[in-house]
């Protein structure tokens, strides 16, 4: 099954506390449930230093969005390259 979602807009530069947001990941579960991950680049937009790992839920399909979640950090060290993996038989995110 497949499913369409409208252009939006889900991690933008500056806002949250992130000077630069990079490497968007998604992930669709059949429920309408759509995950967005991202890593957060707290000071600039190079690819070391501060950087965390962020999370969106959207449950209804992508309509309406959570706020941003911090789901990895290590102090000032890099935390990158999002890459969820989802078990089909439990619905666990790795």
């Amino acid at each position: 099954m497949f499913h369409y979602l409208d252009s939006q807009i889900l991690f933008r530069a500056g806002e949250w506390g992130y000077h630069t947001f990079r490497i968007p990941a998604l992930t669709l579960f059949p429920s309408g449930t759509i995950l967005a991950f991202c890593e957060g680049r707290k000071f600039s937009e190079r690819d070391s230093g501060k950087i965390d790992l962020l999370l969106r839920r959207s449950v209804d399909g992508g309509t309406a969005w959570s706020d941003p979640e911090l789901i990895w950090e290590d102090g000032a060290n890099t935390c990158g390259n999002p890459s969820p993996v989802v078990v089909e038989e439990s619905n666990e995110v790795f």
